[in-house]
């Protein structure tokens, strides 16, 4: 028996013998792997009789009908997990599927979950995030001219936090693969111990006082996005972060372009901030800057409903609000202003800034740390550019890191570090 592409990526993720298919439709999976040995036992469940029903007839046909058990229930309402390895959610919208888990609980901790929306994406791996869940791998497959996205996840919550595991949780979020050849992302100082974590620091930097902090609040591990080692080091010495932390034990795990070109990481913080900012609903045409696979890549190019419509003036304010930035510099491009597709890049992104005008990319750019030759090529083009700040456009990354690590972690403390602030003073 042949599976389409979408459903022989599903089954590639299948990990153990006893399989539970949720909205089953004509048994097509459970059938292949049953045949193929890949799984012993099944249990296809549907809130409809009709698809059970049609299931049934095709497992009796392909002669392993015994090995199977047919539940009419409403997602995992009823079915007992006990021995089940993996759970296949697929076929379903994105906020159903996330229902479907809400509702289950504790219960699928530890097991093996492959789902595939058919809508609302982007909501169920925020949900996955927020809720404890493991993203292990994620793909992106197509099938007769149709993308589908196919999501290997696992419950986690209450795991017994050590270096490794913190790091493991992080590579999920943004693979440290992502990241560029000239970055120094990952553990940067001490090895991975099995010793358990109780408390950790999370800065957008690790200066000397952030770690005078770590110490001061007993926190074993700091976590941040701008890397504690990035040029070679020539010597060291005690006032140096690194030594520092080293000398007192502090392990520095850094996620820094890893973090940035993630499509869960730095991209996914900016559109839910700015559309709650700004009273928008949702999104389209989501599109990274520069792109790297699948949905990665560094910055991101996204459409609104309908456009905002405003001043420069008003619109930069607004953006020193939303990032509590202590300073916005912009080109006015006199009035009035109409955006309905915005290009950011948080950091540095003056690179981009001439092939976004060049290519009409986007009706506003909003990014930091721009050089002066970026804003007199601006000016010279009347293009709306926003620098908001290097600090300020990546700051968020400790509260959503805390948020997510909290949940995987509930025994361990994540503090975000108050010294860590805008080393950039302005009068």
């Amino acid at each position: 028996m042949k599976l389409d592409s979408r459903l022989e990526t599903i089954a590639s993720f299948v990990r153990g013998g006893f399989i539970c298919d949720v909205g089953t439709d004509h048994g097509k999976l459970p059938i292949y792997l049953l045949k193929n040995r890949v799984c012993e036992r099944a249990v296809l469940s549907d809130i409809n009789l009709l698809p059970l029903e049609t299931a049934k007839r095709n497992t009796d046909a392909a002669g392993v009908g015994d090995r199977v058990e047919f539940i009419q229930t409403d997602g995992l309402t009823g079915i007992s997990l006990d021995g089940i390895t993996d759970i296949v959610i697929a076929g379903m919208g994105g906020e159903l599927i996330a229902d479907i888990l809400a509702g289950a609980g504790e219960s699928i901790k530890g097991i093996n979950l492959i789902l595939q929306p058919m809508t609302k994406r982007d909501f169920l791996l925020n949900f996955l995030l927020f809720e404890g869940f493991r993203i292990e791998e994620k793909v992106n497959v197509k099938d007769v001219n149709k993308e589908y996205t196919i999501i290997n996840t696992t419950l986690v919550r209450d795991m017994r936090a050590t270096v490794k595991k913190i790091y493991s949780a992080l590579d999920a979020i943004a693979p440290f693969k992502f990241a560029e050849e000239w970055d120094n992302s990952g553990l940067l100082v001490g090895d991975f111990s099995d010793d358990e974590v109780n408390k950790i620091l999370i800065a957008l930097d690790i200066s000397f006082n952030v770690v005078e902090e770590a110490i001061t609040k007993n926190c074993e591990v700091i976590i941040s996005h701008h890397p504690v080692i990035f040029h070679p080091l020539t010597k060291l010495l005690p006032q140096s972060p690194s030594s520092h932390a080293m000398k007192n034990d502090i392990y520095c795990i850094c996620s820094h372009t890893s973090f940035d070109s993630s499509e869960m990481g730095m991209n996914n913080i900016f559109i839910p901030m700015f559309t709650k900012h700004f009273g928008i609903d949702h999104v389209y045409n989501k599109t990274p800057i520069e792109p790297t696979s699948d949905n990665n890549g560094i910055g991101i190019i996204f459409e609104l409903p309908k456009a905002i419509e405003t001043t420069t003036a008003d619109f930069a304010q607004n953006l020193k609000e939303m990032f509590g930035s202590n300073i916005v510099k912009y080109i006015d491009v006199g009035e009035p202003l109409s955006i309905k597709r915005i290009a950011f890049c948080s950091g540095a992104g003056g690179e981009y800034l001439a092939r976004i005008m060049d290519e009409s990319l986007a009706d506003a750019y909003i990014t930091a740390d721009l050089k002066h030759s970026h804003f007199i090529d601006a000016k010279g083009r009347n293009y709306p550019l926003f620098d908001c700040g290097h600090f300020a456009t990546e700051a968020m990354m400790k509260e959503y890191a805390a948020k997510i690590l909290q949940k995987q972690f509930p025994k361990t403390e994540f503090i975000i570090a108050e010294t860590d602030t805008d080393p950039v003073a302005v009068i």
